[in-house]
């Protein structure tokens, strides 16, 4: 993910939040030599640094993580296209994606242990939540079996690298981007337009200040 300067929040408040809203993660792994796999999964944050997952054993992701615990969890919501026609209408390079991202880096440690594997998935439907007839997870005659072929993951997180990429410009820019969107009026443009709102404050002044000039076709 490219980093630059005028898309990199400066609150980690902000990220914070932003990946505690958020459902699933895109689970990236590679054994030596091979090419990354990678498996979209709910994920519980135990800590600050620690993210813990479930996987099938049979999973080529959970495979390559075995062969090489080193990994890469992307944490990703996209809100909008938006055409180059609502910023300039000359230049086409203003056409983008708008789209908040959390890019993380970290080892995993992994167990197929079933009592384990139940521990981790009981803590995920906590967070997720049960149905009101549902048998809690564990280790038994229901559940046993499942369990077998599961297995669980820890992420230490070592690193993060934030992107959020919503409306361009000062406060008032970014609002006009957000009726534009508004006007438009595709599925999911209304729940783009109040996040790019809602976060035209706390991100327009910082970037205005300390963003560098740079492509539009970089970002």
């Amino acid at each position: 993910m490219f980093d630059t300067r005028k898309h990199r929040p400066g609150d980690a408040t902000l990220i914070d939040e932003f990946v505690r809203r958020q459902q699933h993660v895109t689970l990236m792994a590679a054994a030596p030599g091979e090419a990354p796999q990678a498996s979209i999964l709910p994920f519980v944050i135990l800590d600050d640094d620690t993210i813990e997952l479930h996987c099938v054993q049979a999973d080529a992701t959970f495979v390559a993580a075995m062969a090489n615990p080193h990994v890469t969890l992307l944490v990703s919501d996209f809100l909008a296209y938006t055409p180059h026609e609502w910023i300039d209408a000359e230049d086409a390079s203003e056409a983008t994606l708008q789209f908040e991202a959390v890019l993380m880096r970290g080892v995993a440690t992994l167990t197929t242990e079933p009592r384990e594997v139940a521990a981790a998935l009981a803590r995920l439907m906590d967070v997720y939540g049960y149905g009101p007839d549902a048998r809690p997870v564990a280790d038994d005659e229901l559940y046993g079996p499942q369990l077998r072929r599961l297995a669980a993951m820890r992420i230490d997180v070592t690193s993060r690298q934030a992107k959020f990429k919503v409306g361009k410009g000062d406060v008032q820019q970014r609002r006009s981007i957000a009726q534009h969107l508004r006007e438009r009026g595709e599925p999911n443009d209304q729940r783009a337009a109040v996040e790019i709102e809602r976060l035209a404050p706390l991100l327009a002044p910082a970037i205005d200040e300390t963003g560098s000039p740079e492509s539009p076709r970089k970002s």
